[in-house]
C-alpha cells in the first residue's frame, strides 16, 4: 500500500527507502511500523539533534538521524508516522 510520501520525504527515502523497507542491511526499515513509535522516535532524534534532551531514558543521538530530523515540526513528524505506518514491511518487487 502506498500513499503520497510526505514533502521532505526524500531525506528518508535515501536510506530507508520509498515505502520505509531499506535495500540496506544495516538500516532499519521503517516501512509497517507503529505511527506511535515512528513519532517518538523522530521527536527523540529531533531533540537529541538540537541539544535537547528528553530524559536518560530517551536520549539518543544518530550522526545520520540528527541532520534529517532537526528541521522538522511536530506536524511533519506526525506525517512521516502516517506515511510510513500505512505502508507494507515488504519489499516490491
Amino acid at each position: 500500500m502506498t500513499s503520497e510520501a510526505p514533502d521532505k520525504g526524500q531525506r528518508c527515502a535515501y536510506c530507508h527507502g520509498v515505502t520505509g523497507v531499506s535495500s540496506y542491511d544495516i538500516v532499519p526499515n521503517i516501512g509497517g511500523q507503529k505511527k506511535q513509535y515512528l513519532i517518538d522516535e523522530l521527536v527523540t532524534f529531533r531533540a537529541s539533534a538540537l541539544d535537547k534532551p528528553l530524559g536518560a531514558d530517551q536520549d539518543r543521538f544518530s550522526i545520520m538521524m540528527a541532520p534529517a530530523s532537526y528541521d522538522l515540526s511536530d506536524n511533519e513528524i506526525i506525517e512521516f508516522a502516517n506515511y510510513y505506518s500505512r505502508q507494507s514491511c515488504k519489499l516490491s518487487r
